[in-house]
């Protein structure tokens, strides 16, 4: 859906990304009017924007930021638009496409190239349950009830289950969480435990007709936080999913 971001774009996206942040926190788009979101949408047909916040309270005045609020050792959040012809629907039946996922790779800061991230997944009967089951529908999700997958990361030891809830939904807007429900470990290793690691993902239609996407991804604790580059990869490779571009078609966030 999106053109091939501009080598003069990317340039200007990556030395942004590493530069202290002014911003005291992310600002989502919220439900009540608000449009200015931090770090702003970035342009249709080039990569988000990005920004990046280290051992950082995050408050909710506004009440939109739900599990995300509190205290985090690391916060990351992206901001892109794109094609605004997709139908709600599609994209909230994209999100419950968790088979689909199976082999979406990253930009691996470790060994310098592009490798599997997820290597196997599929939904979840119920969350203390490992009987797979079919991918979610639109109709599923939007009934606004948490639903459960399990994702095996090429990172870590072993399946890790999730759940999956449409916090909010319109015409125009949705709000997507996605929160890790087991201990995440690399061999005998916790990397992070239940509930450290949560995402929330908004998708607003925009004054010009495009989809905004504003995801934050949050790490309450844990050593597996430290890496912070790799996070940015991981995020942009669930975002280019989200919107159907090929994780490798495009240039790395972050190197």
């Amino acid at each position: 859906m999106l053109a091939n971001l501009a080598s003069v774009v990317l340039s200007a996206a990556i030395l942004a990304l590493f530069v202290p942040q002014v911003s005291a926190q992310p600002v989502p788009p919220c439900a009540n009017g608000q449009a200015e979101t931090t770090p702003a949408y970035g342009k249709i047909g080039a990569d988000p924007a990005v920004q990046v916040w280290q051992d950082i309270e995050l408050s909710d005045p506004a009440g939109c930021l739900g599990a995300l609020a509190g205290r985090s050792a690391l916060v990351i959040a992206l901001a892109g638009q794109f094609d605004g012809r997709v139908s709600r629907d599609d994209i909230v039946a994209r999100i419950g496409e968790i088979s689909a996922t199976q082999g979406l790779v990253y930009w691996s800061i470790t060994d310098q190239e592009w490798r599997p991230l997820v290597t196997e997944a599929y939904g979840l009967e119920a969350p203390d349950s490992d009987v797979a089951r079919p991918d979610f529908t639109a109709l599923e999700l939007l009934r606004g009830h948490p639903l459960y997958f399990m994702q095996n990361d090429s990172r870590s030891s072993g399946p890790n289950s999730y759940s999956l809830t449409v916090r909010e939904m319109g015409p125009d807007r949705f709000v997507a969480a996605i929160t890790n429900v087991t201990t995440i470990r690399f061999a005998f290793v916790t990397l992070f435990e239940p509930e450290a690691l949560v995402s929330q993902h908004f998708f607003d239609r925009t004054a010009q007709g495009t989809w905004g996407y504003y995801g934050i991804s949050v790490a309450r604790s844990g050593i597996g936080a430290t890496n912070t580059k790799s996070f940015v990869n991981r995020a942009a490779a669930f975002y280019r999913f989200l919107i159907g571009v090929a994780a490798d078609s495009e240039p790395p966030l972050a190197r």
